[in-house]
């Protein structure tokens, strides 16, 4: 039944079989200190899933490691790397995670994206509710139709 996994720091290594059928795991985040992964590791995950890997240098995976039909997400100028490594370009899409700025990530799960009232006074922002908010307001907004949240 587990659905998402944050492999913490410490953690060098993920041997073989470790996450095997486990087919309900749609998001895995790797530590940029990971070494190796083992054969199908995480190789039922659904198509769907996305795989969110810290690591600026791609490491040894094995060549059945992974459902390569899930979303990469790798750092920032590294998805050339990646393209050409070794099992990793097996992968039908890689995609760069934003470029570290101190602020958080906001991926395409979640359907929000960061905005401010101010840079963007000539579109109008809505309350969850579809009511218009007067400018002063933060958090959980609407734009365009679209969540986004305002700091």
């Amino acid at each position: 039944m587990l659905t998402s996994i944050e492999i913490p720091e410490f953690v060098k290594t993920i041997r073989d079989y470790a996450f095997y059928k486990c087919t309900k795991l749609t998001s895995v985040t790797l530590p940029e200190n990971m070494t190796k992964i083992g054969v199908k590791a995480f190789f039922d995950m659904p198509s769907s899933g996305h795989i969110y890997c810290d690591a600026k240098e791609p490491f040894t995976i094995s060549e059945n490691t992974f459902n390569y039909n899930c979303t990469l997400h790798v750092p920032y100028g590294c998805k050339e790397k990646y393209q050409k490594a070794v099992n990793w370009r097996k992968f039908t899409n890689i995609e760069e995670m934003e470029e570290e700025s101190g602020e958080p990530v906001y991926g395409d799960e979640t359907g929000v994206t960061p905005a401010t009232l101010e840079a963007e006074s000539a579109e109008r922002f809505y309350d969850l509710q579809g009511r218009p908010v007067d400018g002063t307001q933060k958090g959980l907004l609407i734009r365009n139709g679209k969540k986004v949240l305002v700091k």
